[in-house]
């Protein structure tokens, strides 16, 4: 014969539960955010500029990872990546209709490509992980 759960035991258990979930969310909101992060942007039809979010250096590598597009319609874009704690360029170029990519080393803050002089669908990624 099953014995029925008292009131008293009942409410113990939700306790419980209500603990085990609370701990749960404690440890995955106090884990922090991830080292590895990406940030893009593209130029919308009728603009010529578009700005991605900042990223951080890589903690370890110290470096940032960048990729940018040309537009089709125009086949250009020039490109700047800036440091956006003191609005230092650390790396710029232009592209055709084609895409180029590369790296910046030795950096320690946090980082931001901007495309402009170009036009739809022109685009700029930056990301501190590896590929």
């Amino acid at each position: 014969m099953v014995q029925p759960v008292r009131r008293g035991a009942r409410r113990t258990l939700a306790r419980l539960g209500a603990v085990g979930v609370l701990a749960v969310a404690a440890l995955i909101v106090s884990a922090g955010p991830a080292a590895a992060a990406t940030s893009s942007c593209a130029v919308q039809l009728f603009f010529t500029s578009c700005n991605t979010g900042a990223v951080a250096a890589h903690p370890y590598g110290h470096y940032v990872k960048y990729e940018v597009g040309g537009g089709v319609a125009c086949a250009r874009a020039d490109w700047q990546v800036i440091d956006v704690g003191n609005g230092q360029i650390v790396a710029f170029g232009h592209v055709g209709s084609g895409r180029t990519s590369g790296q910046v080393n030795g950096l320690y803050g946090n980082y931001k490509v901007r495309v402009f002089n170009s036009c739809w669908p022109a685009f700029g990624r930056i990301w501190n992980q590896y590929p």
